[in-house]
């Protein structure tokens, strides 16, 4: 499953363990999570090196904004 499709099914309980953190996905599971982009892009190329991964600050729904 690509990740952003996990994302889209865990989003519920990420937003519960992961509020307003970022966090780093590979192969449809958190493997790393942190206060900026910085902190967890680090932390993921430590653990899979440059293997596709995806980073996304979590924000709760009601609180979320977006910016087009």
């Amino acid at each position: 499953m690509g990740e952003f499709k996990s994302l889209i099914k865990m989003e519920k309980e990420l937003e519960k363990k992961y509020a307003y953190k970022v966090i780093a996905m590979h192969k449809g599971k958190v493997i790393a999570a942190g206060d900026s982009y910085k902190e967890v892009l680090e932390k993921s190329s430590k653990l899979v090196g440059k293997k596709p991964v995806l980073i996304h600050r979590i924000a709760p729904a009601k609180k979320a904004a977006a910016i087009l």
